[in-house]
This record gives structure tokens, sequence and C-alpha cells, in this order.
């Protein structure tokens, strides 16, 4: 049964990411290539948050590693949670279900269901926010070029159509090249949870909070 969990689970680190778009090859270059920059010293990371960017990325490649040895434990553990609850319900009916089905048992099954599932969802997530993140550096590297990424522009100026006639590719990567110079973009400040919590992940700016700190930018330039 667990070979068989984590079979499931290598088949969904192979194949979902091609399902929510990939690590498309244009993307994997610019990550590689900021790595590469960092490592050289070529970016201030004093005036830069793609480090924080791509220190968020190492964490998540390792949560996905931790994802297949954990599994086995999400499934044994939604078993016995699921054993647990079938035997209260045992308990509270006074045993009149038996007979027609055994309620631990069932309970067994449904929670191996959904350990199953906890299993396969933490590996999805992952994978789709390591998609996010790296559209994210590709997006803050061309910006630093004085570029806007075709696709972030097409979804930005779809979230904000009266926003057409001021937004421009060379616009809107000033305002992203100048919050990631500032540090707004990995200090929390633009983001909901950021103020609140310590953790990385609160901090950086994703997609959403860009779109909106460029829309509120865009009128002052």
């Amino acid at each position: 049964m667990i070979k068989n969990i984590i079979l499931s689970l290598c088949l969904v680190l192979l194949f979902v990411p091609q399902v929510f778009a990939g690590e498309k090859s244009d993307m994997v270059e610019s990550v590689n290539h900021v790595r590469k920059m960092l490592k050289e010293g070529t970016i201030d990371t004093n005036r830069s948050c793609l480090d924080e960017y791509v220190r968020r990325r190492n964490h998540l490649w390792i949560s996905m590693g931790l994802g297949l040895p954990l599994a086995p434990v999400d499934v044994i553990g939604g078993g016995f949670a699921g054993a647990g609850i079938g035997y209260g319900v045992e308990a509270i009916t006074a045993g009149a279900l038996v007979g027609v089905v055994e309620p631990v048992l069932l309970g067994v099954y449904f929670g191996w269901l959904g350990g199953v599932a906890l299993a396969i969802g933490w590996e999805i997530r992952n994978i789709v926010k390591l998609v996010q993140n790296g559209f994210l550096i590709k997006v803050i590297a061309q910006a630093r070029e004085g570029q806007t990424a075709t696709k972030f522009m097409d979804k930005y100026l779809s979230k904000y159509k009266k926003d057409r006639e001021l937004a421009t590719s060379e616009k809107i990567a000033q305002i992203i090249a100048g919050a990631d110079e500032s540090g707004a973009l990995c200090d929390g400040s633009l983001t909901k949870k950021g103020k609140k919590r310590k953790a990385l992940r609160y901090k950086l700016a994703d997609k959403k909070d860009l779109f909106t700190y460029i829309h509120s930018q865009l009128n002052h330039l």
C-alpha cells in the first residue's frame, strides 16, 4: 500500500508541473541566471530581493522532498484517525451498525483515503508555489533590465483594464525594479501578513501583491 502511495506521489511530481504550465525552459533559464549572478556577486543583495526569492525557492524544494518520506505518516495517521472516529460512531450507536457495516473498518478506509489526499495535496501545493516563485523571479529579473514579462503584462492589463492608457512595459518595469531595490518586495510591506509574521513566505510579495502595488503607483510616475 505504502509503495503505491510513493509511486503515486512520484507521478504527481513528474506530471503536475506540466498541467500547471510547468517550469518552462525560459523560466528555468532565468532562475539559473539569477542564481549564477548571486553566486558571482553581480547582484547586490542589499539592493535586491532576488536572493530572498531564491531562498524561498530552496525552501519549497526541501518541502517537496520531505513530502515523499512523510507520505506514509499521513496515510497511517489518517487510518488511525479514521479508526478512532469509527470506534466513536460504534460506541455512540451502541453497536447498532454491526452486521450492516463495521464502523471501525469504514473509518480506517476513509481515514486512509484522507491521508492519501493530504499527501498528494501537499505535493501539488508545493509544485504550484514553485512555479509561481519561478515566474516572479523571472519578472523581477527582467524588470531590473527595463523590461516587463509579456505574460505578466497581459495578466495585469486583464485585471486593470482602465490602466491600459497609463501602463507601458517600461513604466511597470520601473515600478517593479524600484520596489525590488528598496526592499519592498521582501520586507512584508506589500503583503497582508508581512508585518505580523516573521516567516519568509509571509514577507515576499506575490503576483497579486505586485498587481495592487503597480496599480497604486502608476499615477505617480
